[in-house]
């Protein structure tokens, strides 16, 4: 523990904050831009510290599939398996919002006064300020892949490994990680009125929910949008998409945006970045902006697939496309607004 003043407490936990980010901060380990694009065969870096006896949590197994260094600060994602009967008592959180999709399991989260039991394909949408808690039901494990915006969830408990369990209890360290955790509990009995919250009104898509769209310059892809750009006030839109057997999209970019697809089933070939990789359910690939890729799903077996947008928006350019004829689609002045919105740049393919 910690002895002394207050003054040398707060000079530790400075010194030690200061240690870490200058170590990260180095020329030789600043990260390359884009350079991890694919999360294979259960391969994501676990939360817990071979060099930790006791880990900080261990009811919530989290592996990082893409922390905020590898999407530009954009969003955190996490595949995680929360033990059966886990509960996290109400709370909130100032400065970012959270997804859960819920891979397997049932869990009973209230968000903003509002109740569900949630299974299997369903979402939870919790925006800042949003009071909400959460009860692992069913007697069974539950998996979710979890994204956290903007990124950097995964810095919280990379840094309290630099502290033993007696400092993390010290008043000055407390109030330095309630800061950078962003958790802010509530009294249980809080009453929260779903129709007194400005925003965030759409929390949740659950029971085969959703709404579908139809593409269709994409033919062979059966989508639902999950959480539109306008529920998650621009920050991504997420939809939960089947795309048939022997689907293929060419070579192209995209000038704007960055995407990432969680496989849930079936089997796909991406290229992405010039790397290619056969992926299948768990792995995830993400394809930042300017970075050329192209797919194609092998088997005989559709894709399932969490497709993330960010920023949020990709529905309104199947919405407005969807207003006008072929005919129409076809004239110069509109082609050339529909492909600024779609942001789709094709590259020729090398021979």
């Amino acid at each position: 523990m910690f002895t002394g003043s207050r003054k040398a407490v707060a000079a530790a936990v400075a010194i030690t904050l200061a240690a870490v980010c200058t170590a990260s901060a180095t020329a030789a380990d600043l990260p390359e831009r884009g350079v991890r694009h694919f999360v294979l065969n259960n391969s994501a870096p676990s939360y817990y510290n071979p060099k930790v006896t006791t880990p900080v949590d261990t009811t919530i197994t989290s592996k990082v599939d893409l922390s905020a260094n590898d999407t530009e600060g954009r969003y955190t994602v996490q595949d995680e398996i929360w033990n059966a009967g886990v509960t996290v008592p109400l709370h909130y959180h100032k400065r970012h919002a959270e997804v859960f999709y819920i891979v397997s399991g049932e869990v009973e989260w209230t968000v903003g006064g509002e109740t569900h039991l949630m299974h299997g394909g369903d979402v939870v949408y919790i925006p800042p300020n949003t009071p909400h808690k959460v009860h692992v039901v069913g007697g069974k494990p539950m998996h979710d892949l979890f994204i956290f915006a903007p990124g950097g969830y995964e810095d919280e408990l990379e840094l309290q490994y630099q502290f033993t369990p007696q400092q993390l209890k010290e008043p000055v360290v407390d109030a330095v990680f309630s800061r950078i955790r962003d958790f802010h509990p509530l009294p249980d009995a809080t009453v929260v009125k779903p129709d007194t919250l400005p925003r965030g009104q759409h929390h949740f898509t659950v029971n085969g929910g959703g709404r579908s769209v139809h593409n269709p310059s994409s033919t062979g892809v059966d989508s639902k949008i999950m959480l539109s750009g306008d529920d998650t006030e621009g920050r991504y839109t997420l939809q939960d998409e089947v795309w048939n057997p022997h689907m293929e999209v060419p070579l192209h970019f995209h000038k704007r945006h960055a995407e990432t697809f969680y496989i849930l089933s079936g089997q796909v070939e991406w290229t992405v970045g010039g790397e290619t990789h056969v992926m299948s359910a768990g792995d995830l690939v993400y394809i930042p902006v300017n970075t050329p890729h192209k797919v194609h799903v092998v088997g005989d077996k559709p894709l399932h697939t969490l497709f993330v947008y960010q920023a949020g928006g990709y529905e309104d350019s199947i919405d407005i496309k969807n207003k006008f004829s072929e005919a129409q689609l076809k004239e110069p002045a509109t082609d050339a607004a529909m492909s600024r919105l779609h942001d789709f740049n094709p590259l020729p393919e090398k021979k």
